[in-house]
């Protein structure tokens, strides 16, 4: 996990998909309990099982923000787009249900991060069109979040 100055591109590479498989594994391992957060009664450690799964969407987010903000090399769209929508979706559903630990603001922010990378693929149509579906579904999050307040 420890990122070095000195390794070869091959390297970064691999690092980066590695950890988004990691990232996705956990996002796909632990959805399920996102779905039931309101089922009483809850085990008692639900919570670290209902954490994980935006935990894991956030890092996917973050991770492919970084990369693509300081790596060029890393442009696989169909990567990118497949574990980056259903990341975002996950950090959707979270904003609406509100059952994770950590800051909606911190959320939201990941999730314009996510748009941002998605503008950079603009180029490619898919990229496009899971964007164009996460932007409606973020700004009506934004204004409900508003009417909660």
């Amino acid at each position: 996990d420890r990122v070095s100055l000195t390794d070869p591109d091959y390297v970064r590479r691999e690092k980066v998909v590695l950890k988004l498989r990691f990232h996705n594994a956990h996002v796909l391992l632990y959805r399920g309990f996102l779905e039931t957060w309101s089922m009483p009664p809850l085990p008692s450690d639900s919570t670290y099982k209902v954490n994980q799964c935006p935990e894991a969407a956030q890092g996917t987010i973050r991770l492919l923000f970084d990369t693509y903000l300081h790596e060029s090399f890393f442009r696989t769209w169909w990567y990118d787009t497949t574990y980056l929508f259903n990341a975002t979706m996950v950090a959707l559903v979270v904003v609406f249900i509100r059952v994770h630990e950590g800051s909606v603001d911190e959320i939201s922010a990941d999730i314009e991060k996510a748009l941002d990378v998605f503008e950079a693929m603009k180029t490619i149509v898919v990229a496009r069109r899971c964007a164009s579906v996460l932007r409606d579904v973020y700004e009506a999050s934004q204004e409900l979040l508003k009417k909660s307040r």
